[in-house]
């Protein structure tokens, strides 16, 4: 992904209350369940910051996220960066109400702009794993 990008944006309505979408997005028991299980801890507290290690094909990526926003069952922005590599993002999760239910709205903007020669950064890749765990992951997770 690269500054110059739009943000890559995703959206998914659930049939599920406010309080448990905030959960299940911020609650790391719940997190490592559908999105990250190496994650061990998150607080959804402005200047908390995580690191945690995940394997990909024979690559350690150390993701460092630091919290930059965070209004309980509203909205929470993170930047998150990847230890040793190039570039930095923010991410921000906002939940709104509609007729259905919630909608959770994912915004993923470069700060700094990701290393093009790994494929894990391009912004087709950015948005497919965006896809998977929020319009497939999380439902599932929700719907028990």
């Amino acid at each position: 992904m690269q500054v110059h990008e739009e943000p890559v944006v995703t959206e998914q309505t659930f049939a599920v209350s406010r309080s448990e979408l905030w959960d299940a997005i911020t609650s790391p028991e719940k997190m490592q369940q559908w999105f990250f299980e190496d994650m061990e801890s998150f607080e959804p507290t402005v200047g908390f910051q995580t690191r945690f290690t995940v394997d990909n094909e024979g690559t350690q990526y150390i993701h460092v996220w630091t919290v930059t926003q965070a209004e309980t069952e509203k909205c929470v922005s993170y930047d998150w960066r990847y230890e040793g590599m190039e570039g930095n993002s923010n991410v921000t999760w906002e939940i709104s109400d509609t007729p259905e239910g919630v909608c959770l709205k994912l915004t993923h903007k470069v700060l700094e702009s990701f290393n093009q020669d790994d494929a894990n950064f391009k912004r087709e890749s950015c948005q497919d794993g965006w896809d998977y765990f929020i319009k497939q992951n999380l439902p599932s997770f929700l719907a028990g």
